[in-house]
């Protein structure tokens, strides 16, 4: 999505009267923060509720884990780096391995439709041309 900021912006200044070009950049580059920053909400939501359902059976099965709540933890706290992980139970560690794996998956898979949205989006958008030019 980085690359095609350039592709937006010149969009929405071609798309409006030449006076006019200044306000549509700046409304542009204000709807793509806004969009970015509901995209990073829709994405750790999604991630948030895939991580739940595939790791609490694991966590409840547990003892040592079974004392960790994942669905009031942060997802930043499961520090499934690779060292970290090996301070969670080392029988476990491939299966709790595999299910974040699987979770973040499922998450890139619901984002493809919305960008698969954002670029019919961008390809449909009509072109008006200035008549002074």
């Amino acid at each position: 999505m980085g690359l095609s900021y350039t592709a937006i912006s010149y969009l929405a200044q071609i798309s409006v009267p030449l006076e006019e070009a200044g306000s549509a950049a700046v409304v542009g580059h204000f709807l793509s923060i806004v969009g970015g920053m509901l995209g990073l909400v829709l994405y750790q939501a999604c991630l948030k509720s895939r991580l739940i359902i595939n790791m609490d059976p694991i966590f409840k099965s547990n003892i040592f884990l079974s004392s960790f709540d994942v669905r009031t933890m942060d997802i930043a706290a499961l520090e499934m780096s690779g060292g970290s992980l090996e301070n969670y139970v080392p029988q476990m560690m491939h299966q709790i391995g595999e299910k974040l794996v699987e979770s973040l998956h499922t998450t890139f898979i619901l984002s493809v439709p919305f960008l698969g949205f954002a670029l019919l989006m961008t390809v449909l958008y009509k072109h008006h041309r200035n008549p002074s030019s």
